[in-house]
């Protein structure tokens, strides 16, 4: 089923409470996007869910298992992450970074089966970077760096996917193309929950939406439900003269 879900989870980091008694669920086929400022907890939930830290009460279960049971090689086959600011200027060959999604299927010592050049060669494709082979990942712009490393992250053809802020410092062009690709690895069957702060974004590509706020979900449900006009004012400190409007780039906010 590949369902994974947070009972009560809360974690202090130093003197933040990062995130407070929180509780959902993710289900495949579905894009959940994680909103709020700053600080409100939406990158800790993530690694939270990727097993990265653990948290210091509550529980992460995937398909009825807690998560703290999974080896990390196991646990690394069932959720890819990608974390923020990974556009760096690696001096590596497209093809060999996106190779680093096959790690945890590698035995040591082995070189890439037909398996593993065939999942390589199928994130390319679906992340329209299949022309870019050769290339070193250094010399391309940020839009194709944050496609090549989401096609590492599909790489792994983990059935969950977090994407902590895929879409930050691109272009609107670039944006669409990369929510345009987490939707279609949804459609495909996987959970897919990614954080972003284009509120626009969440109401044109999420079926579902957590505000979060002092690390605390504040509102869930549809994008629309989840970001009414209480919530765009105590969360965000935006209003909405005309109301959210579902077709994309029409969000207009004043701030207050």
């Amino acid at each position: 089923m590949n369902i994974i879900e947070l009972e009560a989870v809360s974690l202090r980091l130093g003197q933040t409470q990062a995130l407070d008694a929180v509780s959902a669920s993710f289900r495949p086929g579905e894009v959940t996007a994680l909103l709020g400022p700053n600080g409100a907890g939406k990158s800790t939930l993530l690694r939270v869910l990727a097993g990265l830290i653990r948290p210091d009460a509550g529980t992460v279960r995937l398909d009825e298992q807690d998560l703290a049971a999974f080896d990390d090689r196991a646990r690394a086959r069932q959720i890819a992450y990608l974390p923020p600011d990974g556009r760096s200027a690696w001096p590596m060959p497209v093809e060999r970074i996106v190779a680093l999604g096959r790690v945890p299927f590698l035995k040591p010592l082995r070189q890439l089966a037909k398996e593993d050049e065939q999942a390589i060669q199928t994130a390319l494709e679906r992340t329209g970077m299949h022309a870019f082979e050769g290339r070193g990942f250094d010399t391309l712009s940020s839009g194709e760096k944050a496609r090549i490393l989401l096609a590492r992250t599909l790489a792994g053809e983990a059935p969950l996917l977090l994407l902590d802020e895929p879409t930050a410092a691109l272009d609107p062009q670039h944006q669409l193309q990369v929510m345009e690709i987490a939707r279609g690895e949804a459609e495909r069957g996987a959970s897919v929950i990614l954080s972003v702060h284009a509120l626009e974004l969440a109401v044109r590509y999420a079926d579902r939406v957590l505000v979060m706020n002092e690390g605390r979900i504040y509102s869930e449900g549809r994008p629309l439900e989840a970001l009414n006009e209480a919530v765009l004012r105590d969360v965000f400190g935006v209003i909405a003269p005309d109301g959210l409007k579902p077709s994309g780039f029409e969000l207009a906010v004043e701030a207050i």
